[in-house]
């Protein structure tokens, strides 16, 4: 079984402790089902994020489907980090949304 899984295993039991509704562990464990499968077992990094964004997205999904995979991803990620399951923090970086359109977050700087 891969660091990976174990960690999402433990980010998993850690939002049940904190009393998470059955409803959000499902939102959960689908959204990050297909991150882990892309992973296969090897550490996360910010190309495979973006890989895995760059999916989700070609799917032609809505942007509020794109966006929660990607805050479920960035959750995960943090909680992987601060709890010692990787070593380097991996950012997840989201367009935000101006009155003239969506923006990369490199634009907000």
């Amino acid at each position: 079984m891969s660091t990976l899984f174990v960690a999402f295993e433990d980010f998993i039991l850690s939002r049940e402790a904190m009393l998470c509704s059955p409803e959000t562990i499902d939102f959960y464990r689908r959204m990050l089902r297909p991150f882990l499968t892309l992973a296969n077992g090897s550490p996360p990094s910010n190309r495979m994020v973006r890989e895995f964004l760059s999916a989700i997205a070609q799917r032609g999904v809505s942007s509020a489907t794109f966006h929660a995979h990607a805050r479920a991803v960035r959750a995960f990620l943090r909680f992987a980090h601060d709890e010692g399951w990787i070593e380097e923090p991996v950012t997840v970086r989201m367009p935000g949304w101006s009155r003239s359109g969506w923006r990369s977050s490199a634009a907000r700087r």
